[in-house]
């Protein structure tokens, strides 16, 4: 399961939110047992425009639900923070190219009226491809987020050592998808009746959806899958606080697959595998390396010029 959450230039009913794009989302207290931490998410804007226009309706982002708070401003509202957002690189319309909705409930009356609903994995997973968006963290420096490699995004962590030398995208992708293939070789080994299901790069939460068979169903219908591929000789990989609300939340079909040691040329690694949250409690030790900040308010010293003056 994944939500929408819209978040239009003005409501039907004329409702105003304070939401902060990538940050924060106002939502009704009567949405707050849908929105959990953990739960993937893609934005979704309306047609309505404050001028009284229309305007395409379509998604434009996508990330992970983090912990809700009452709003002091507003008693019947929550707002929750944002974790792992990703810009659409161009907007994607309601509906595809032969003019079918993303969201296969749609052509029902009034069902875009909520400001928040549920669409399946699988719906989720077509809009994500739809958009063909990149990692916008993909410029970061190395050194700053525990030498992660600052190109690529997705699987791979590079362990890069400090200097002026850095892993190029081209070997940051061959990481990526050589993880991703042995990623798919280990499910397929150890679940033969499930179908492995890559999906769209950078998707939040997870990598692979491993699915059951037609005709094989025993209880569990899914597992998301989580792959790390790195070339440090320890199995130590960097996660984001999304990806830990995500295994936490689906803590009983999540796994990860770890691939380290990898070696291109020889085409060697080790795999470690993993069932379950990633947590503290769970064999891992978690250290923050990296915060986001906003700026709302600091003193400032005397302005300067672009040119430093």
């Amino acid at each position: 399961m994944a939500l929408v959450f819209a978040e239009s230039e003005v409501t039907a009913a004329g409702i105003l939110y304070a939401d902060r794009t990538g940050i924060s989302y106002q939502y009704p207290t009567r949405y707050r047992r849908l929105i959990q931490p953990g739960e993937r998410f893609v934005y979704y804007k309306g047609r309505r425009r404050h001028d009284g226009s229309r305007a395409p309706q379509v998604y434009f982002g996508t990330g992970v639900v983090g912990t809700s708070e009452p709003d002091a401003a507003a008693p019947d509202r929550l707002s929750c923070e944002i974790l792992d957002y990703h810009a659409f690189l161009k907007p994607v319309p309601f509906k595809d190219a032969s003019g079918q909705y993303f969201e296969t409930s749609a052509d029902r009356r009034g069902y875009f009226q909520p400001g928040v609903r549920k669409i399946s994995d699988e719906e989720f997973a077509r809009i994500l491809a739809a958009a063909e968006f990149v990692d916008d963290s993909a410029s970061e420096d190395p050194e700053a987020v525990g030498h992660r490699a600052p190109v690529g995004g997705g699987y791979a962590d590079m362990h890069v050592q400090p200097g002026p030398t850095y892993a190029s995208p081209k070997i940051i992708r061959a990481i990526e998808e050589f993880a991703v293939q042995v990623a798919l070789d280990e499910l397929r080994r150890r679940f033969p009746k499930f179908t492995p299901k890559p999906q769209p790069r950078n998707n939040p939460g997870f990598d692979i959806l491993l699915a059951e068979q037609a005709g094989n169903h025993n209880g569990n219908d899914c597992f998301y899958v989580e792959v790390k591929g790195t070339t440090r000789r320890l199995p130590v990989f960097f996660v984001t606080e999304g990806e830990l609300q995500f295994s936490r939340r689906n803590a009983k079909r999540f796994r990860l697959v770890l691939v380290y040691k990898i070696q291109l040329a020889q085409r060697t690694y080790e795999v470690f595998w993993h069932e379950g949250a990633i947590a503290d409690d769970a064999g891992f030790r978690l250290c923050p390396v990296q915060w986001s900040c906003e700026v709302v308010g600091v003193s400032r010293g005397p302005d300067r010029h672009r040119d430093g003056t």
